[in-house]
């Protein structure tokens, strides 16, 4: 199960995940980014530095986030 931490500074949403994310962690996940995915071009940065594993749900949703203008950092 993945750790996630949320922060928001000047309305840009930052998710901070650490472990394995896999399907069983996007329903935390998508609630997490829930007020930044109401908006047309998502205010929102995914630092995925911790993750060890994603799973091929979870690849696919983080996809869709990026598609939609999220930034993922993975360093």
């Amino acid at each position: 199960m993945a750790r996630i931490h949320v922060a928001v500074e000047r309305g840009v949403y930052r998710v901070a995940l650490q472990g394995e994310l896999t399907g069983r962690d996007l329903a935390r996940l998508e609630w997490a980014c829930g007020p930044a995915l109401e908006r047309q071009r998502v205010p929102l940065i995914l630092r995925l530095g911790g993750v060890t594993a994603v799973d091929e749900p979870s690849q696919a949703f983080l996809s869709q986030l990026e598609r939609r203008g999220a930034s993922l950092e993975w360093h």
